[in-house]
């Protein structure tokens, strides 16, 4: 018996969603209005937001190891990290960083982008991607 329904609830993914969008608005906002800012350029940061996506490449090595690579670069535990380092050690220089990160898996969470399964890329916690079967 499976545990888990093979479809997840439309309403529910819609409200992950706009979670997400406001979880990415309220970082964007944060970054700005706060001191990070001036810690880097806007290129700079720009291209911290996609650095992520280079995580991609694990599925050239396969579905399990990109999986696990993605979900590495694609979880807040990484931007957590950084961001408690940097009021530690005291380096304001990492927070852009950090910001970028949250803001790029808040986006991503936003477009339907989410934790991936061993399964495939399609595959997430938040739904999964692409055209589903119709259960009908």
């Amino acid at each position: 018996m499976n545990a888990q329904p093979d479809t997840i609830d439309r309403g529910t993914v819609i409200w992950q969603r706009l979670e997400s969008l406001a979880i990415a608005a309220t970082l964007l906002t944060v970054y700005v209005l706060s001191d990070a800012a001036s810690h880097t350029s806007w290129w700079f940061f720009v291209f911290l937001l996609v650095l992520p996506d280079v995580t991609l490449l694990g599925y050239l090595f396969g579905t399990r190891y990109g999986a696990f690579l993605y979900n590495l670069g694609h979880t807040n535990i990484g931007p957590g990290a950084i961001n408690i380092a940097s009021l530690i050690v005291d380096v304001p220089t990492l927070l852009p960083i950090a910001f970028a990160w949250a803001i790029h898996i808040a986006i991503d969470r936003t477009l339907g982008y989410g934790i991936k399964s061993t399964k495939g890329f399609a595959f997430t916690h938040l739904s999964r991607i692409g055209k589903q079967k119709d259960t009908r």
